[in-house]
């Protein structure tokens, strides 16, 4: 029984000493310390919601060492999308990972750009940078105190985005008056201008949108939202210069005004409403099309010319401007152009080539369509040699596909004797080697006198 006892205490020892030298081992390191130190790969993605536990973390540690990781109140991080909050973490976060290990936690969280919408589910986010300043101290007192609540987002939103102070209240005025100290000292706003009676605090979050077309530039645009008094509440930008076509501003409207207000979008120049959306709870951003495709266009103009390119819709609308000064040389072009825009989800869009207003080329655009094959340029030389037993009027000479496509008219005749006749011609395409062709000469009510199949 002694011998049994004294083999157990040495095993409890070993495995002490073990325990000993794995903890010893253990490297502790701050989440952007590990990142860049190449320790861990990390993806992060919004679980929906402006605060709260509001990011999912997912960190794999690479290293062969226990990692201790620390994710400190301030640490920011940054949506892929630009119209979409960024989030600061407001109640500090440790995580303990084996070797190799993967493994993810919630983190607490607050938005930091009350003009941007809040983050919904699935939404990815990167490690940005830490607070600083004022901001900084506000996240470690959240952090500390556990006020992980409305007030102190929107104690948040004034620190960062320079709101009005008079949006940080609640029903725990002890609470209000230990988060105002912290805005007070950062801003210099005084103490006095701070609600310190008791009332509920909720904050109304609400994703939205305005979009439209802009039928000429706009110089000195502003997006403004407004209550139903009226009263300009938000400013999201201002003296911006915004060319024609059709625009789509993604935006957030945080209030505490209630979830029942009535709320404005509006874009103006001056005085003048350009555009305008009356927004309330329930809103959501209108959903687009995403057209990016590479189409080439085939055409021929008499004369070098200046031309512009666009997506315009079937009423003759221009939705995007690919090109306002594309040079195009006498004879037969071919354009190759990248339509990435996004449009309303209804409608036929088209890619044309326009010269004074004047529509020169045209083509559809199928979002479905694969990228188009390109050829080189193939010239096509020759005699078209011919016989009619009648005299001709108004006659042409026309270059035509296999299909019946009129690709080139070379010459006009007008008039042209019986007998036997040789007329050469130069023509060029990008239809590839395998294409082929008929001249025609055709007589004035457009009927075939002769024909001759040409390939290359």
């Amino acid at each position: 029984m002694l011998l049994m006892n004294f083999r157990s205490f040495i095993c409890c020892a070993l495995l002490l000493c073990v325990q000993f030298n794995f903890l010893q081992a253990q490297e502790r390191v701050t989440l952007a310390q590990a990142l860049d130190q190449k320790l861990v790969r990390i993806a992060i993605q919004a679980t929906g919601g402006y605060q709260g536990e509001a990011l999912r973390l997912l960190v794999e540690n690479l290293s062969p060492n226990v990692l201790s990781l620390e994710i400190p109140a301030g640490q920011i991080f940054s949506s892929e999308d630009s119209a979409v909050q960024d989030l600061m973490v407001t109640q500090e976060a440790m995580m303990a990972l084996r070797p190799r290990e993967r493994k993810s936690r919630s983190l607490w969280t607050m938005c930091t750009q009350s003009f941007n919408m809040s983050p919904k589910q699935g939404e990815r986010f990167s490690l940005g940078d830490m607070a600083s300043g004022g901001l900084l101290a506000l996240a470690q007192k959240i952090s500390t105190k556990g006020y992980q609540n409305s007030t102190a987002q929107s104690a948040v939103w004034s620190l960062a985005n320079q709101e009005s102070v008079r949006s940080i209240y609640g029903n725990d005025t002890s609470m209000v008056r230990d988060i105002a100290i912290t805005v007070s000292e950062a801003t210099g706003v005084p103490m006095s201008d701070f609600v310190f009676v008791p009332r509920t605090h909720y904050i109304t979050s609400i994703r939205t949108s305005l979009e439209g077309l802009i039928k000429e530039k706009l110089v000195g645009a502003r997006l403004d939202l407004f209550n139903a008094s009226g009263e300009r509440i938000r400013t999201y930008f201002e003296n911006r210069n915004l060319e024609a076509g059709f625009r789509q501003f993604k935006v957030g409207a945080s209030h505490t005004l209630g979830d029942s207000a009535e709320l404005r979008l509006r874009l103006r120049v001056g005085d003048e409403v350009v555009m305008e959306r009356v927004i309330s709870a329930g809103d959501s951003v209108t959903p687009l099309m995403h057209l990016y495709q590479k189409v080439a266009i085939n055409y021929e103009v008499e004369e070098d010319m200046l031309t512009t390119v666009g997506v315009y819709d079937e009423a003759e609308q221009l939705h995007f401007l690919i090109n306002d000064k594309h040079a195009v040389k006498r004879g037969y072009n071919r354009g190759i152009f990248i339509a990435g825009c996004h449009v309303p989800l209804a409608g036929t869009y088209y890619i044309k080539v326009k010269h004074n207003a004047e529509t020169i080329a045209s083509q559809v655009l199928d979002p479905k369509a694969p990228a188009p094959q390109l050829f080189a340029k193939i010239t096509l030389r020759g005699e078209f040699g011919f016989e009619i037993s009648e005299e001709l009027n108004n006659a042409k000479v026309a270059i035509y596909t296999e299909t019946g496509e009129l690709r080139r008219l070379i010459y006009e005749i007008h008039h042209l004797n019986a007998g036997k006749k040789r007329i050469s011609y130069h023509f060029q395409h990008f239809d590839g080697p395998e294409q082929s062709f008929y001249i025609r000469l055709l007589r004035e009510d457009g009927s075939i006198a002769a024909e001759k199949k040409i390939s290359p």
